[in-house]
């Protein structure tokens, strides 16, 4: 019988960190190394460090809600180490996650306890979703380390009250991560209220002797709160905080979808009942726990998993009112399934205990059997539905890399050809800054591949692979004038090395010289199954393109148009088949 334990403990321990490694793979397959949207604000400080220098206001800064001290920190440390690879600072939130797992697993095994095989399945539970898919855009956007520092403070403050450290070292500690977690996003001024609790019940014998304790917590707190709100600036393109209070139903769906968000796979109602439901599983504990309030063992067992429940609950709350008036279905956004996520996770903890103290105290012996299986199923239905959603979050990982790639191409051809759409949407909407940002930030080599410098699009041509289809990179199949100053071209083109679509496609025209000028790029795909069908890849069917133009762009008289694969990755562009030959007048 042993043995057998032996082997489920084994085999258990493997399949719970096979979460942790599926996403790994994820990352390191569809992240791309680009700056995108907020990511431009941390080049301005980058570009500020390399010149007239960084100053602690500089650092301290508002950003939207957050002040971003110590992120800040961090990205220009990655920056300097790796010349700004954004794919590192995806590495650095996989590892805060991993951090947090072991925190979580800690803590487990110190509350929870019973056989070492139930302990590695409730393990299991908490990886499915801590490294959960759902979360795509804060895994593939360097910039949401904001959004991992708090959690990783605050569990990491748990174990510490849970250690066997003084009393004043934990306070040291905990008021050092509560700092940290304050200015590194807008909810961290939550770890020293949801904190001190456990904290405080960890130490209570010290604390109701040393009332310095106390008073220090609160002064580091009022000193937090004074130094991030001295001169706070509400962002003036966001909803006002009252919102919630005039649309009180809109607020009460937004924050049950927030709860409920991770399990939804974007339908809104679902959201909706899946918070309602785990919000009363969350009412259940509490109201559990409230008669059971002198038993000192349980809260001691339970206040850890409460802290992060308060903390999810909290950011929840925090965003229904500074959110909701963009909407019910901005809850649903991927982003905000770091916190909500871990409202779930908690709960299979405290539930875990619960009914533990339950037949401990053969509360409903009689029904365990019952509670169990009611459990059992809830629990399956719920790994059932976050099971869907994370097979839609991983077509939208695919999808987030195709746009971060088509924004890479669009970037670098900036000096170039400014495609203002894409550019704004893609990668910032403050395309002037960009582009100086960029040309600061190519200068310092810090821009991989570095901006194109020519129009000449053979300064930038790239060695062509034999492709046994005989189809090259694609082809340029036709050019049409629909007007007497409108030109329309087609085409479609892939990379084969790679077995994708071009990340973009550039047209050049050649006049009385051996080489070609850049004039038009084309970011968008359409869909073309005809190609698919005739190299037998489905991975082509979105490889299609069209593009209108101006015939102003080109010269007068005979003119050679050629369209070209670009590669975003490499910088390299590759000569489609076909030339097409204008008469512009």
């Amino acid at each position: 019988m042993a043995k057998k334990y032996k082997y489920l403990q084994i085999l258990l321990l493997i399949l719970s960190v096979l979460p942790a490694i599926f996403l790994g793979k994820l990352i390191i397959k569809y992240g791309v190394n680009v700056p995108f949207f907020d990511q431009w604000g941390v080049a301005r400080y980058i570009n500020k460090y390399f010149t007239s220098g960084l100053t602690f206001t500089d650092l301290l800064a508002q950003h939207n809600e957050t002040r971003p001290f110590f992120p800040r920190i961090v990205f220009i440390s990655l920056a300097s180490l790796t010349h700004w690879d954004v794919k590192y600072e995806m590495l650095a939130i996989f590892l805060m996650a991993c951090f947090i797992s072991f925190n979580l697993y800690c803590l487990n095994r110190l509350t929870i306890g019973g056989m070492l095989w139930k302990g590695i399945l409730i393990f299991l539970l908490f990886n499915l979703l801590i490294f959960s898919p759902v979360q795509y855009e804060n895994w593939l956007w360097g910039f949401q380390i904001v959004i991992f520092i708090p959690m990783l403070c605050i569990t990491s403050c748990i174990l510490i009250a849970y250690s066997q450290l003084s009393s004043k070292v934990k306070f040291l500690i905990c008021m050092s991560l509560a700092t940290v977690s304050t200015f590194s996003f807008a909810n961290g001024l939550l770890s020293w209220l949801v904190v001190f609790p456990v904290l405080a019940l960890n130490t209570w014998k010290d604390l109701s002797k040393e009332k310095w304790l106390f008073t220090g917590w609160i002064a580091g707190f009022t000193l937090n709160a004074t130094l991030y709100f001295y001169n706070y600036q509400k962002p003036p393109h966001h909803p006002g905080i009252w919102d919630g209070a005039v649309h009180l139903q809109a607020a009460i769906d937004y924050f049950f979808c927030f709860c409920g968000s991770g399990f939804a796979f974007g339908n809104v109602n679902l959201a909706k009942n899946v918070g309602m439901a785990l919000f009363s599983i969350f009412i259940a504990v509490c109201i559990y726990l409230i008669k059971c309030r002198k038993d000192f063992i349980l809260w001691h067992r339970t206040i850890g998993w409460l802290t992060i429940a308060a903390y999810s609950i909290s950011s929840g709350s925090i965003a229904t009112l500074g959110r909701v008036g963009f909407g019910v279905e901005q809850s649903m956004a991927p982003r905000y399934t770091t916190f909500s996520l871990y409202l779930p996770i908690s709960l299979v903890a405290l539930v875990a205990i619960i009914i533990d103290d339950a037949v401990r105290k053969r509360d409903f012996s009689k029904s365990k059997l019952l509670v169990n299986s009611i459990g059992s199923i809830a629990l399956i239905y719920l790994l059932f539905l976050h099971s869907l959603s994370v097979n839609m979050a991983v077509k939208e990982m695919s999808n987030w890399r195709v746009a971060r790639l088509q924004g890479k191409g669009c970037l670098l051809f900036i000096n170039i050809v400014k495609e203002e759409e894409c550019l704004a949407t893609r990668v910032n909407p403050k395309i002037a800054r960009v582009k100086f940002l960029a040309n600061r930030l190519n200068s310092l080599g810090y821009l991989q591949p570095g901006l194109v410098k020519s129009p000449r699009i053979q300064d930038i041509e790239g060695t062509k692979l034999s492709t046994a289809d005989g189809y090259g990179y694609g082809w340029f199949d036709g050019l049409s004038k629909v007007s007497n100053d409108e030109y329309v071209t087609s085409g479609w083109a892939r990379l084969p090395e790679r077995e994708e679509p071009a990340d973009a496609v550039i047209l050049t025209y050649e006049k009385a010289n051996n080489y070609d000028t850049a004039f038009a790029l084309i970011y968008t795909r359409m869909k073309r199954e005809d190609v698919a069908k005739v190299t037998q890849k489905d991975a082509y069917s979105m490889s299609g393109w069209q593009k209108s133009f101006s015939a102003s762009k080109l010269p007068k008289g005979q003119v050679k148009i050629n369209a070209w694969a670009f590669d975003a990755n490499t910088g390299k562009a590759f000569k489609l088949n076909g030339t097409q030959i204008v008469q512009n007048l």
